[in-house]
């Protein structure tokens, strides 16, 4: 891209600049915020300390030099920026509109590393000329970014100390590679004004910034394709004959909104309908706006959006009609991704709001930390002790392109990603307090893979492996969590029972104080799970008729009765069939649904095998039967669950 870059005088913007170059991008202008009366201004925005020597600069580089005024006032100090006359960040916005008056830009690159103020003032200003910002230093590790400098021979001197620790009489003047010794024992940043002369050096490529996934090959004993396929059906890794299977007919149209006593809705089973992929993305996000002004809601209120399309070859539409309705500052999270629907059903959607407070990150800018949300959809969002995350898959940040090395490599980045963005969200969270996990993979043969690729990192979860036809930018693998800041301390259970021929598998976790309790729910054939070899009702095309309706009710009312157990209130008759066949020890509650008041509320996500489960019509009439439960349901229509023999995952979360 054609970029122009904001310079201040100071080593990070210019290290940026040069970062910009080493991706590929083209340096055709400098931009510069000077003082008004004065050489220096107090300013949450810009540095302007040492302004005079940026024209050298432009000189150096023989590009042209843009420069407008600044006042350096603030007007609006809130994190989140709405554009406001006479504040300081018009002043890029006029700087930056004077540029694309007299050249062609399409990016700016800006050397923000840590101030979220600043960079999502320089994010709005570039989203309202709609250029891309370009922040290869965001977040980046200090030490790691100062000796990165100092081994690529950036010159940089020291020309003004505005710290506690910095003397003027001894540290003015020095270079970076003899200050860091003391800026380490500082811990600091080292953020002070500098000047730098640039030599000659090998710098690092955006692939370089994503070596670390590869470190865990160094201890890995275990062939790459040995020991991790759970069926015996040979499989490319990248078809997969499974991923043709559309569900036969249009789902029934079942929307539905609940509400909690704490503020958290669940919205499920909203259909766009239209054979066009955009117009249909476009009436079921309209369709979701609607229902939550009905419910004293609005879009501002919305924390995750999962979106369920036919085909993601169609992505650039599905994503412009979303866009164009799910618009403002702090955008809810989304998940994105092919599933078996057909023509008449092509996009189907579900969305957790919460009417209070949340806390967002949405980082537009393109840097080597993690990969950019270039739109209104954030990276996570925390409520409380909560964060949802967006979708993750294997892009390298700086290019963001996929990642090469097959689903492993993909895996290994997409949980990186995950790792970075809850901590960035809070110091005090990391991988292990993932509490539900949904690992979406492209073919069965990844399942043991990626599985693998996780309990490098946590034993903590239940996670859920579902097999899709597509996934964004034909990714192997994509990620959807939500995380709690107790999860270390949650208990866990497995329970499970048979139904007619079918076996119930539940895994359970719950906090202390169970208030928050989810469960993933697997019905498969009798045949074990744990027992790799296919039945013969998993031959592809065949239905499964050994589950009637109601059998699928005692499947749900146990699933559920295992969600609520140990709230308070009298239970209810046993209304399970063949509790003597129950799988573990626990046999207690098997079937006991508790009797709350309100209502219990929970959402619900059915993962069904095309073909194989009961239609979509039964499984929600069997829902609705559930009287005693208010459910949020949205039936998703997949081409495998986590084992041959499953065709049915339930996954249920509640919050109290």
């Amino acid at each position: 891209m054609k970029v122009v870059a904001l310079i201040s005088g100071g080593k990070d913007s210019c290290y940026n600049m040069l970062q910009c170059v080493l991706a590929g991008h083209e340096i055709v202008a400098l931009a510069n915020l000077k003082p008004e009366n004065k050489d220096e201004l107090d300013s949450f925005m810009y540095q302007t300390v040492g302004h005079q020597g940026v024209e050298l600069y432009a000189e150096a580089m023989n590009i042209p030099l843009f420069r407008h005024p600044t006042a350096g006032i603030a007007l609006q100090h809130e994190k989140s920026y709405v554009p406001t006359p006479e504040d300081e960040v018009e002043d890029l916005y006029q700087l930056l509109l004077n540029v694309q008056e007299q050249i062609t830009v399409e990016a700016v690159a800006v050397g923000a590393v840590l101030s979220d103020y600043q960079r999502l003032r320089v994010e709005n200003v570039c989203s309202r000329l709609g250029l891309v910002a370009l922040a290869y230093l965001w977040r980046r590790d200090q030490a790691e970014l100062l000796q990165e400098m100092i081994d690529y021979n950036i010159d940089a001197i020291i020309i003004k100390v505005a710290a506690l620790g910095l003397d003027p009489s001894k540290h003015l003047g020095m270079r970076i590679s003899e200050i860091q010794p003391h800026l380490i024992k500082m811990n600091i940043d080292s953020d002070a004004p500098l000047i730098e002369r640039l030599r000659g050096c090998p710098f690092k490529t955006a692939e370089d910034y994503i070596t670390d996934i590869d470190q865990a090959d160094l201890t890995d004993t275990e062939p790459e394709t040995g020991g991790e396929e759970l069926v015996s059906v040979q499989q490319s890794e990248d078809t997969c004959p499974l991923l043709e299977i559309k569900e036969s007919g249009p789902a029934p149209i079942k929307p539905s909104i609940i509400t909690n006593n704490i503020g958290w809705s669940w919205i499920g089973g909203i259909v766009g309908e239209n054979t066009d992929l955009s117009l249909a993305t476009s009436n079921a996000v309209n369709k979701l706006k609607s229902v939550l002004i009905e419910n004293g809601l609005n879009l501002s209120h919305l924390v995750c959006v999962c979106l369920y399309v036919r085909d993601m070859s169609e992505y650039t539409s599905i994503n412009n009609a979303y866009l164009s309705i799910i618009t403002g500052p702090d955008p809810p999270v989304r998940i994105c991704l092919g599933t078996g629907l057909n023509e008449q059903t092509p996009v189907i959607l579900s969305a957790v709001a919460y009417a209070y407070h949340k806390q967002t990150m949405h980082v537009q800018a393109l840097s080597h930390w993690a990969p950019a949300n270039i739109g209104p959809y954030s990276q996570a969002v925390k409520v409380a002790d909560i964060i949802y995350v967006a979708g993750q898959i294997g892009l390298i940040p700086g290019s963001m392109t996929l990642v090469d090395g097959g689903v492993r490599r993909e895996c290994r980045l997409a949980l990186r990603h995950i790792s970075r963005l809850v901590k960035a969200m809070d110091k005090d969270f990391q991988l292990r307090d993932v509490v539900l996990g949904v690992c979406f993979i492209t073919n069965a043969s990844f399942i043991g893979k990626v599985r693998k690729e996780w309990e490098r990192k946590s034993n903590n979860a239940i996670v859920d492996y579902i097999v899709v036809p597509q996934l964004p930018k034909s990714a192997l693998v994509e990620w959807q969590v939500w995380v709690h800041k107790g999860n270390t301390r949650f208990e866990y259970e497995e329970t499970g029972c048979v139904v007619g021929e079918n076996r119930v598998s539940i895994r359970r976790r719950w906090n202390y104080d169970n208030t928050v309790s989810v469960i993933v729910c697997y019905v498969s054939t009798a045949t074990s799970v744990s027992n790799p070899v296919i039945s013969e009702l998993g031959s592809v095309g065949m239905n499964c008729e050994t589950l009637s309706e109601s059998q699928l009710v005692e499947v749900l009312r146990y699933s559920m009765s295992r969600l609520f157990k140990g709230l308070a209130g009298p239970s209810l008759q046993n209304t399970m069939t063949n509790s003597d066949a129950v799988l573990n020890s626990d046999t207690s509650s098997i079937g006991e649904v508790p009797t709350l008041s309100p209502t219990p509320v929970c959402s619900l996500h059915v993962y069904y095998r095309v073909g194989r489960a009961p239609s979509p019509h039964i499984m929600y009439d069997a829902i609705a039967s559930l009287e005693e439960f208010n459910i949020s349901a949205t039936l998703i229509p997949v081409c495998q669950l986590n084992h041959p023999n499953a065709f049915i995952s339930l996954c249920a979360v509640r919050y109290e």
